[in-house]
């Protein structure tokens, strides 16, 4: 009989008590960011990434140098293009038009903003890579060595204007007149089917 009076107790303690509110998760519903910040806010780590681009290096090297995966810069990269074209399609602007950075920013969320600054320091990075290397091809076309010198004109016009100067690589297939050549191509076997293709 004494355990039945405990229960009683318990319940009605219970019934006392005052309820407890559950706390609220951070995510959309509240507004505030869920999972891990974002390195982006990492000023030490974004200023080495753009060094690494303005040296030269590709991309996803650049990233990786840093600790991060090629594909979060293309993330990163992807959200500020975003951003900064939002804003100024909102301004009435095209891409095209020049504005301050600062007046774009204005307009763009702000969890957007270090995006948008980043994508358009990445841009600046990737153009002062291309102006140092040209820059480097330029001193070559005025080496002492000829052959030196001529083969870093052609690469330098070639890059410049590829519709002039680029490499045209043509094979032609010629046979008897009477008859057209006979070309077969062969893929590989997928799944599903018996034999490979012939054309």
């Amino acid at each position: 009989m004494p355990r039945a009076a405990k229960k009683t107790t318990k319940k009605k303690a219970a019934k006392a008590a005052p309820k407890r509110t559950p706390k609220k998760r951070p995510g959309k519903r509240s507004g505030k960011p869920t999972g891990r910040p974002s390195l982006i806010h990492d000023k030490t780590l974004v200023d080495e990434l753009l060094e690494n681009v303005r040296k030269g290096c590709p991309l996803k090297a650049s990233a990786e140098a840093v600790g991060i995966a090629a594909y979060t810069l293309q993330e990163w990269r992807r959200r500020g293009d975003e951003a900064i074209e939002n804003a100024l399609k909102s301004m009435g602007l095209d891409s095209d038009d020049p504005v301050p950075l600062a007046q774009v920013l204005e307009k763009i969320p702000e969890r957007e903003r270090p995006f948008a600054s980043f994508a358009d320091r990445l841009a600046c990075a990737r153009a002062r890579a291309k102006v140092q290397l040209h820059n480097v091809l330029e001193g070559f076309t005025r080496c002492k060595d000829k052959k030196i010198a001529l083969d870093a004109a052609k690469f330098l016009a070639a890059r410049r204007h590829p519709e002039d100067y680029g490499r045209r690589d043509a094979l032609e297939l010629s046979g008897n007149e009477d008859k057209p050549v006979g070309v077969k191509i062969y893929l590989p076997k997928l799944e599903g089917q018996s034999k490979p293709s012939e054309g």
